[in-house]
């Protein structure tokens, strides 16, 4: 290794830089060495390329230290790419270490992995994250990215950071795009906190907006702070429609008294916890009824008895 200058400041620090002879038993190409304790810095360029080289683990290095940016291609330490211990590239895995985020950090870039989207804030126009497999099943290599993480604008007002975020999956020959290959919107989250799956829409007043049909092995329904059970049906002072007043009022409007009509269903679909509501009501309205009539059907069979035993 040949050097060809050497510089000193006052016996604190020298730098001296150094080019290899290209022979097969030299270290580096070129090198930069800080000569200033264990924690100099170094630059150094390996030769890949010549016949029967030993590489060390500073094939393409630049170091502080413990090292800034590395390139190996031995296995020691086993990686590709090394920035300080927080990008890790090796046996075809990425790692990105970074001192933890907390949930109420607000800065502007607070996150261990940023992707930036760059340009003007314009709806429909973000960063994203794709996912890419190979199309093929012979594995030729022709990959197509498969799905996607977006992130766009919730608004385009200057200087703000609302943004919504699309989780989405390929779809091919979409009704009224036939022959193309488009992206679902399977999962939206808008800034505000509400979700849509599969649509973008985001009724206002709602946090979850499915367009399609849903199952479940089980929902389960809470009433809203203030609601009132229908068990006031069975309270002592509670009037109850006589059958009569529910006949005419069934006779004018078609539909059962604080049961909502099949127009106003039609125009503002149901609300599940309101007509459990209102269908226990009425259930219990009901139980009354037939208790009412029961009532009165015993009285009857006791003056039915009493006729047959006077004609005995």
């Amino acid at each position: 290794m040949k050097t060809l200058k050497t510089i000193g400041l006052a016996g604190i620090l020298s730098t001296a830089v150094n080019f290899g002879a290209m022979a097969q038993t030299s270290t580096d190409i070129f090198s930069i060495t800080s000569t200033h304790g264990t924690e100099g810095g170094e630059l150094h360029l390996n030769d890949p390329m010549t016949s029967g080289f030993v590489f060390t683990d500073k094939s393409w290095a630049i170091d502080n230290f413990q090292g800034n940016l590395r390139f190996f291609r031995n296995y020691t330490p086993n990686s590709s790419i090394s920035l300080m211990n927080s990008l890790l590239i090796k046996n075809n895995q990425i790692t990105v270490s970074t001192p933890n985020v907390g949930l109420t950090n607000v800065s502007a870039l607070n996150s261990n992995f940023i992707i930036s989207g760059l340009g003007a804030r314009t709806n429909g126009l973000g960063a994203s994250l794709g996912f890419a497999i190979d199309a093929t099943k012979s594995g030729s290599g022709s990959a197509w990215e498969c799905g996607r993480i977006l992130v766009v604008p919730g608004t385009t007002n200057d200087n703000s950071a609302a943004g919504n975020m699309y989780i989405q999956t390929r779809i091919s020959n979409p009704v009224g795009i036939p022959g193309e290959w488009q992206w679902n919107k399977n999962l939206v989250l808008n800034s505000d906190g509400a979700v849509s799956i599969n649509s973008d829409k985001f009724p206002t007043g709602y946090m979850l907006a499915v367009n399609g049909k849903i199952i479940a092995q089980g929902v389960k329904v809470s009433m809203s702070e203030g609601t009132q059970w229908p068990d006031f049906v069975f309270a002592k002072n509670f009037k109850l429609r006589s059958l009569e007043e529910v006949e005419s009022y069934i006779a004018e409007n078609s539909h059962l008294p604080e049961v909502p009509s099949e127009s106003e269903v039609k125009e503002n679909g149901i609300d599940m916890a309101e007509m459990m509501k209102i269908q226990m009501q009425k259930i219990e309205e009901l139980t009354l009824y037939m208790i009412q009539l029961k009532k009165e059907n015993e009285e009857l069979n006791k003056k039915v008895a009493a006729l047959l035993t006077e004609q005995e």
